[in-house]
């Protein structure tokens, strides 16, 4: 039986300047799944559509790692502009949630 692959969500941080957005996780979420015997694979929202669906079918797990709040319009409640929103990963994190469970997947 060969290795789990469980795929990470991680932010995306751009700064003024930079080429190409950063790529940030707590390195701990990583750590955590190769210890537990699995292979972290990473995905961004900058992600595109072939590379999600590919990463969608190899998953064996999701780990959502955490960010930003959830954009209360997607459970129909005003953006009141005092909580940091990321509309691009709440869509890829939607998506990867959808994938994961028409698929049985774990989701962690």
């Amino acid at each position: 039986m060969s290795a789990p692959l469980i795929l990470i969500t991680v932010a995306d941080h751009d700064e003024p300047g930079d080429a190409a957005p950063i790529h940030l996780i707590n390195a701990r979420y990583a750590d955590g799944v190769r210890r537990a015997g699995g292979i972290p694979i990473l995905i961004s929202a900058s992600a595109n559509e072939e590379q999600r669906t590919t990463a969608f079918e190899k998953m064996d797990g999701l780990l959502l790692s955490g960010g930003a709040d959830i954009d209360p319009a997607r459970y129909n409640e005003p953006v009141n502009g005092a909580i940091g929103i990321e509309p691009a990963r709440d869509a890829l994190e939607w998506a990867a949630l959808d994938a994961a469970d028409r698929r049985g997947v774990p989701v962690f």
